[in-house]
């Protein structure tokens, strides 16, 4: 399985890892990113779909937090793959706290642009 990694996501995972410290967040990331794509077979109802195309699936999904917070106060991965579930586009990285939500638009132009810098 590839992962392409957007800008976004890049920037948000370099703003996290000071409060994170101690825990490798990109790879933890593809490792449970790789077990739930090929492991769970309906791995798609277990998660927030914002968008669906004839070419991708854009998903929005609690991850543990920093500083001993659970996945519902912690961290939100938007993430989308490909119809053939070979390549996984990770596009933002955010703690709740911090930022409640992203429109779903904006995160739409964020994958296509990250989709189309490949």
């Amino acid at each position: 399985m590839e992962f392409q990694k957007c800008w976004c996501f890049r920037k948000d995972v370099k703003h996290l890892q000071k409060k994170c410290k101690g825990r490798e967040l990109e790879k933890e990331i593809e490792q449970y990113l790789e077990w739930l794509i090929s492991r769970v077979p309906d791995f798609e109802i277990h998660h927030t779909i914002l968008y669906s195309s004839s070419k991708f699936t854009l998903f929005k999904t609690r991850i543990r937090g920093c500083g001993g917070r659970g996945k519902r106060g912690g961290l939100r991965l938007v993430w989308a793959v490909n119809k053939r579930k070979t390549k996984v586009f990770l596009v933002r990285l955010y703690s709740k706290s911090e930022l409640e939500n992203i429109p779903t638009f904006e995160l739409v132009e964020q994958l296509l642009k990250c989709v189309s810098d490949q």
